[in-house]
C-alpha cells in the first residue's frame, strides 16, 4: 500500500476515533458500498462493535444479498427504518426520490437520494420493477434516533448523476444536541478507497462493483438504483398513460397530487455551502 495512502488511512482513523472519544453513542450509516465498507472497516480498528444504520427499502430485497452476508458474517448490529417523507426530484434528465429519514433533534433530518433506473433490468428480468405510486405511498413514521454521532463515507469527489458535484466543505457537521456527522473519507479518491479495499482485503459486492471498482453499467444488483415506473407520477407523460402495474390499461395521471423538489437540494445535507450548484 503507498505511502500516502497509509497515511489517509491512519488521519482517518485519528478522525474517528476523536469522534468517537466526544460520543455516548455512534453508528456508522451503512450501505455496503465500497465506501461505506472501508469506513465500517476502519470503524472497527478503534470500535469493533460499533453499530450500523442501513435505511433500506422494502423493494428488489435480492439487492441487499451482499449486505445481509456481511452483516453475518462480521456480526453487525444494523438498524433500519422507515422515512419521515418522500418526494420525487428531476434533474439531468433522470427521476430521484429524495427520501428524509429522521435523526437525533426533533426536525433534525437526513436527506437519501435514491437512484432510479428505467423499469427492466438484464439480471432481474423485465417486470423486476417498483411501482412510483408504492414507493410515495410506503409507511412512513418519525422514530427515535439514538445516536449522536454519524460516521459517513461521502467523499468531496463524489458526483450526484442528478445534480452533479457534491464537495464537502468541512470534516464534520455538528448540529447542537443533535447528530453530528463525521466523514472520514472527505479527502480521498475513488481510486484510494478501492486500493485500500484490495490491500486490507476488505469485501466488496461484486454484483455491484467490478473488478476496477468501477460500478457496474447493470444496477440490477445496485442497492443505490431502483428499476421503478413513474408513467402516472410525471406530467411530461401527458393527461392519461399505459401501466404496466395494471398489465398496460390506461390510466389517468396523478401528476398532480405527487410531492416534488427542486434538484438542487443538499445531497444528504452535506453539500459544500457556496458551490456552483448548492
Amino acid at each position: 500500500m503507498k505511502a500516502g495512502l497509509i497515511e489517509k488511512a491512519e488521519a482517518a482513523c485519528e478522525l474517528i476515533e476523536a469522534a468517537l472519544q466526544r460520543s455516548a453513542r455512534p453508528c456508522v450509516l451503512w450501505s455496503a458500498g465500497k465506501d461505506a465498507m472501508v469506513v465500517l472497516a476502519l470503524a472497527r480498528q478503534v470500535r469493533p462493535r460499533i453499530e450500523c444504520v442501513f435505511w433500506t427499502l422494502p423493494f428488489l430485497r435480492s439487492k441487499l444479498d451482499f449486505a445481509m452476508r456481511m452483516q453475518s458474517e462480521w456480526n453487525l448490529t444494523v438498524h433500519d427504518g422507515p422515512p419521515v417523507s418522500a418526494a420525487l426530484c428531476r434533474g439531468n434528465g433522470r427521476i430521484d426520490v429524495m427520501e428524509s429519514y429522521g435523526l437525533r433533534n426533533a426536525g433534525q433530518t437526513m436527506v437519501v437520494a435514491r437512484g432510479t433506473e428505467e423499469a427492466g433490468c438484464r439480471e432481474l428480468g423485465t417486470g423486476n420493477y417498483v411501482c412510483g405510486v408504492d414507493w410515495l405511498n410506503r409507511p412512513k413514521a418519525v422514530t427515535e434516533f439514538p445516536f449522536d454521532l454519524a460516521l459517513h463515507g461521502h467523499k468531496s469527489c463524489d458526483y450526484d448523476p442528478l445534480s452533479g458535484p457534491i464537495p464537502l466543505a468541512v470534516d464534520a457537521v455538528q448540529d447542537p444536541g443533535g447528530t453530528e456527522t463525521v466523514f472520514p473519507l472527505r479527502n480521498w479518491s475513488d481510486a484510494e478507497v478501492w486500493d485500500y479495499t484490495r490491500a486490507m482485503q476488505i469485501p466488496y459486492d461484486a454484483g455491484r462493483y467490478g473488478k476496477d471498482g468501477a460500478s457496474l453499467e447493470d444496477k440490477g444488483r445496485n442497492p443505490d438504483y431502483y428499476h421503478a415506473c413513474f408513467r402516472c407520477c410525471d406530467a411530461s407523460e401527458g393527461e392519461f398513460v399505459s401501466c404496466p402495474k395494471r398489465g398496460g390499461a390506461v390510466i389517468n395521471s396523478i401528476a398532480d397530487r405527487v410531492p416534488w423538489v427542486e434538484p438542487r437540494v443538499p445531497y444528504c445535507n452535506l453539500r459544500k455551502q457556496g458551490a456552483d450548484n448548492f
